[in-house]
Formats: structure tokens, C-alpha cells, sequence
């Protein structure tokens, strides 16, 4: 409806009476205070469908008088405060979340390294009375490293064939071996001078000589000639005026009497210890190895036992 439009129709008929009405009603309570007229209702009307067709060049009453493109921009930026707040706060959270696994992992891995520390302390220090303490035997077993007597004491009737057998085998060991030799070949005298009865009783001096040279050397490698001293086993025998096959079947016996062989570690000279595997052969948990390329805490144990003559 526009201002203009006439006066007799009946719509403007109709407002005109309500509109007086309405000014009578007022005019009691307020004269002339809120009197409207039908020329101004129109106007409002008109400016009300104006308002529908172009709502954003209006006034809202009920929004406290911003304009609508006011409100909608506040209302946007409120929600994008919103929303980056929110995101804000997201992120943070996954912040928070991701340090605390990170924390956690280093946490972790700490406590494991430090049990691993923890335990090879451990290992150290009772490897003595763990591995160790299961070390059984030298290898071959049954011929373990025994301590045998290093004494040239003998029994007052066996000491005349004792210095009547030393003497002889002492004048081959300074003409053809080494003091070495020597200290061994006089210990084995005194070892089967003390054995009950003894085999050195009876027979020649100068056979029993040539047989305990043969014994000694025999596991010593005296008669191989990459090895000093160094003297062929029938240059022996002719020395002492015997034959071979005699040297023999004597060393034989005093071999097979004092579980003799060859690289026997208990009638290994002193120079020849460093180069015999079988002094170094011991037993650790079940398995053979070699001491002298285990750890200083399981050689120092071994050398307590007796199964290697010093520690490498």
C-alpha cells in the first residue's frame, strides 16, 4: 500500500476508523502524545515492505539498532573467535597428548637401559660365583692338571739310585738339553723313587737313564727338529749304549706308570707352557674354551682351582 492510494477505498476506510479509535483511546491517557494519523501508519507500512525487499538498508529494533550486515559481520567474527579458539584448544590438547607419550617413551627407555646397566653390574659382579663356580675340569678330562710333587726328596734306600741315575742324566742334560730338562728329568727320577715298589729298584743305571730322557722328551717334542733343544730319540740310545727298541719299551713303562703323553701339562717344561693348548683347555658350563681368552675374572678363578698355572 502507498501513501497515495485513495482515500475511499475500504482498507484506508477501515484504518481510519481503527486509527480513530486509537487516537481517543490516547488522547484520555496522554493527549496528544501518540496521536497517529493514517498517513503515517501508511508510511510505516511502507517502509515495513521495503524492509522485507532490502533487509540489509534497514534498522532491527530488536537487535539494539544494528544494521543487519553489522550483526551478521560480529556474529562471523565471534564465530571464527570461537572456532579458533576451539582449534586453539585442540591443538594444545594434541600438544599435551603427544608430549606425554614422548615423555613416556623417554621414560621408558630409560627405565630399560638402566635395568640393562642393572643387570650387567649384576653379571659382573657374581660372574665368580655364577659361571665360574661351574668350572669343573682341564680338558681332556681325566687328565686334569694335577699338582704334583716338584720334590727330589726320595726314601733313604732309594737315594743311592737315585744319585747314581741323576748323575747320569744330568751329564746328557748339560752336554745336550738345558737346565730345564734337567730339573724335570731329576723330579721324575724322585717321582718313581717314591712309588711303592718302585720300577727304578732293579736294572741298569744307565738304561732306566736313557728311558727317563725318552719319557721327558717324548712329551716335550724333544725329538722334533723344529723345536730347541732338539736331539734324534737313536742318538739317545746310542749315547747311553743301548739299543732303541730297549729305550723304548723302558719309556713306555714309566709312561704308561704316570699316565704320561704327549703335551702332558703336569711334565711340561717351563718353556713349552705358553704353546700347550691343553694347559689352557677348561670346562666352563659344559663348553670347552680356552682360558687364556677369557675374561681376568674367570682366569683368576681357574688359577684358584689349580686348572692353569698362571694367569695368561
Amino acid at each position: 500500500m502507498s501513501a497515495s492510494a485513495p482515500r475511499s477505498t475500504p482498507l484506508y476506510m477501515l484504518l481510519k476508523k481503527l486509527l480513530n479509535q486509537y487516537n481517543l483511546l490516547c488522547m484520555r491517557s496522554q493527549p496528544l502524545a501518540n496521536l497517529v494519523t493514517v498517513n503515517t501508519l501508511v508510511k510505516l507500512m511502507e517502509d515495513r515492505r521495503n524492509t522485507i525487499r532490502n533487509p540489509l538498508q534497514t534498522l532491527d529494533m530488536s537487535h539494539n539498532g544494528l544494521p543487519f550486515e553489522a550483526r551478521t559481520s560480529r556474529n562471523g567474527a565471534n564465530k571464527r573467535e570461537m572456532l579458533t579458539a576451539k582449534l586453539t584448544a585442540e591443538s594444545r590438547e594434541n600438544q599435551r597428548k603427544w608430549e606425554t607419550s614422548v615423555n613416556k617413551t623417554a621414560q621408558a627407555k630409560n627405565r630399560r637401559a638402566a635395568q640393562e646397566a642393572t643387570q650387567q653390574d649384576h653379571n659382573k659382579r657374581h660372574l665368580a660365583h655364577g659361571i665360574i663356580g661351574m668350572i669343573i675340569h682341564a680338558i681332556p678330562e681325566g687328565k686334569i692338571m694335577s699338582k704334583r710333587s716338584t720334590s727330589q726328596n726320595v726314601p733313604k734306600e732309594m737315594q743311592a739310585r737315585f744319585d747314581e741315575i741323576t748323575r747320569l742324566t744330568d751329564t746328557f742334560s748339560e752336554a745336550h738339553l738345558n737346565d730345564e730338562y734337567k730339573d724335570h728329568i731329576r723330579q721324575l727320577t724322585a717321582t718313581l723313587c717314591r712309588k711303592r715298589p718302585s720300577p727304578l729298584s732293579g736294572g741298569k743305571a744307565n738304561t732306566w737313564a736313557c728311558a727317563l730322557i725318552h719319557a721327558l722328551g717324548t712329551v716335550n717334542f724333544l725329538f722334533d727338529s723344529s723345536q730347541k733343544p732338539y736331539i734324534p730319540a737313536s742318538q739317545i740310545a746310542e749315547y747311553f749304549g743301548i739299543s732303541t727298541s730297549t729305550m723304548q719299551a723302558k719309556s713306555k713303562q714309566i709312561r704308561d706308570l704316570l699316565d704320561m703323553y704327549q703335551m702332558a701339562p703336569e711334565w711340561t717344561i717351563p718353556s713349552m707352557v705358553d704353546s700347550n693348548p691343553l694347559i689352557w683347555m677348561i670346562q666352563v658350563n659344559g663348553l670347552i674354551v680356552d682360558a687364556r681368552h677369557m675374561p681376568l675374572e674367570i682366569q683368576e678363578e681357574a688359577l684358584r682351582k689349580g686348572l692353569i698355572p698362571y694367569i695368561p
